[in-house]
């Protein structure tokens, strides 16, 4: 055949292209947080009553006189009748 020293000749031919061969399709995901405030109102009411109650406590003093009275009475004496000597009527 060739001598070692020779190659045998190349015929290069156009270059072909065939059709695309589809690879899986590899997925990547990327995440994005994000926060939201939300404000939630609980109200609460709370009524302070104050409650006055009277309370109406009756006495019934009850005071004692003392009164002294004093009478005073005058009598005149009838004159003294002058003596009779003894008789009998």
């Amino acid at each position: 055949m060739f001598p070692c020293h020779r190659r045998p000749p190349v015929h290069h031919l156009p270059t072909r292209t065939l059709p695309a061969q589809v690879a899986p399709t590899r997925h990547f995901s990327e995440l994005f947080k994000q926060n939201v405030v939300i404000p939630v109102v609980h109200p609460s009411h709370t009524t302070r009553r104050l409650h006055t109650n009277f309370q109406f406590v009756h006495s019934f003093p009850h005071t004692t006189s003392d009164v002294r009275t004093a009478s005073r009475q005058d009598f005149v004496a009838p004159a003294p009748r002058p003596r009779r000597p003894f008789s009998w009527w």
